[in-house]
């Protein structure tokens, strides 16, 4: 799996978000691909501290719904 293959996996995974906080997230990703690979690691080594797509999406759902949860009971 390369970078592109991967982004494209977390994009898909990540349904259920709103398309902003989806683009947000692909966002920070492709980011941090660029900053690792010009800090001298490859492609597959961040793939490897990144995980499986399908957890990463899992987490970062989780991590915005509790954001959104919070949000919303701070306007209650």
């Amino acid at each position: 799996m390369n970078k592109n293959e991967y982004v494209n996996q977390l994009k898909k995974e990540l349904s259920g978000l709103s398309q902003i906080d989806i683009d947000d997230i692909i966002r920070d990703q492709e980011e941090y691909f660029r900053d690792a690979v010009s800090s001298g690691r490859t492609e597959i080594s961040v793939i490897e501290s990144l995980g499986d797509p399908q957890t990463l999406a899992k987490e970062l759902r989780a991590q915005y719904q509790i954001a959104a949860a919070v949000s919303e009971s701070k306007i209650l």
